[in-house]
């Protein structure tokens, strides 16, 4: 059994903060190539969220990759939901 304060479990299983961005599988290596690595992701469809200790490397990294911002983009601190699917090994890969 898993347990403790919130802030306990996000930061001992994913990071504090998560960034959710729209892009092809094919399309994550690019993006991330000269940011600092996240400590995990999570694909659902288009959608991936990259868990990181700090946003700001990898959202400079994205915009520099799309200045006019055209690709949706979401920074947003990691919750329990997030914990959740990482703890049961829940994959959200599919429909």
């Amino acid at each position: 059994m898993v347990g403790g304060a919130p802030a306990d479990l996000i930061t001992a299983h994913l990071a504090s903060d998560t960034v959710e961005v729209d892009c092809e599988p094919g399309e994550e290596a690019a993006l991330l190539d000269g940011a600092p690595p996240p400590r995990h992701r999570l694909r659902s469809g288009r959608r991936v969220m990259f868990y990181v200790d700090d946003a700001a490397p990898l959202v400079d990294r994205l915009h520099q990759r799309d200045p006019a911002n055209r690709r949706a983009l979401v920074v947003r601190p990691t919750n329990l939901e997030d914990v959740f699917l990482r703890l049961t090994g829940t994959s959200l890969e599919g429909a």
